[in-house]
């Protein structure tokens, strides 16, 4: 029964985590599709507000930067950052072109 209960607990435990990694990347994905299709372009270095509706205890950051191997500034990479309780869970980068 001790290992009964124990492969319980860490079962439960692995759960959790995976639903904060499988959060986290639900918002990363949104604030990506958010920042490209709904905020206005800003010339780098920027950054971006979180979408409405994060979930307590989440915070999304998203910074512009100039893409280093171009002369215009009609793209720019967004490095979005999601964090839980102050610990980051997930980085993404992706890129966003002033249409």
């Amino acid at each position: 029964s001790v290992a009964l209960a124990g492969a319980m607990s860490t079962g439960y435990l692995s759960y959790r985590v995976a639903e904060r990694d499988m959060t986290a990347l639900q918002l990363a994905t949104h604030q990506v599709e958010y920042v490209k299709c709904c905020e206005n372009y800003q010339l780098p270095p920027a950054e971006y507000p979180a979408f409405q509706g994060v979930p307590a205890g989440y915070e999304v950051t998203t910074i512009a930067s100039e893409v280093n191997d171009r002369d215009s500034n009609v793209l720019q990479m967004i490095t979005v950052t999601v964090t839980y309780s102050g610990k980051t869970r997930l980085v993404i980068e992706d890129y966003k072109a002033d249409r």
